[in-house]
């Protein structure tokens, strides 16, 4: 049995539409090479400063490791929370919105015993979702509520939280 074999063979009617193709193409490299951006002053003007954000204050976390592992912080009350230093157990700490000063800290001691990544903050209870597990904080009382070692079901490393309908998933 003989292998078929196509080919493409040019005539007057694959012709054009080359033509026009190419064309097209040699037009938009023609046209987008030519394009000059518009010219920049020397001395722009100043404006005055837009005051999207202002800091407030800024503490220093004097951290063996000198890294804050949670990436996002929370807001409670008159406290901003943050994470602890990366590879201690789960910390987190509660500085005054106002002033910056840390009013507390909290160091968890449960079988979660990696640091806090991802937190998230539901009425009164911190929640933070460390490489190993998932702890629940009272954030009145500074009291461990739940704790789920996710190493001793296999599951580690799936973490994000989104909130729907007063549930956590």
């Amino acid at each position: 049995m003989k292998e078929k074999k196509d080919f493409f063979i040019l005539n007057s009617d694959n012709m054009k539409t080359l033509h026009l193709n190419i064309i097209t193409i040699m037009a938009s490299l023609f046209l987008g090479a030519c394009h000059k951006p518009d010219p920049v002053p020397p001395n722009p003007p100043v404006m005055e400063q837009d005051r999207v954000f202002e800091l407030v204050w800024a503490t220093r976390l004097n951290f063996e490791k000198e890294i804050v592992a949670t990436n996002n912080t929370q807001h409670y009350k008159d406290w901003v929370l943050v994470g602890g230093d990366w590879g201690d157990p789960p910390t987190v700490m509660a500085f005054n919105k106002d002033t910056g000063e840390k009013d507390w800290e909290y160091v968890h001691q449960g079988s979660v015993d990696d640091v806090i990544y991802v937190s998230y903050v539901y009425e009164n209870i911190y929640i933070g979702m460390c490489s190993g597990g998932i702890v629940g904080i009272d954030l009145d009382t500074r009291t461990t509520l739940w704790e789920i070692n996710l190493q001793e079901r296999n599951l580690t490393r799936g973490y994000k939280f989104v909130e729907h309908d007063g549930y956590l998933y």
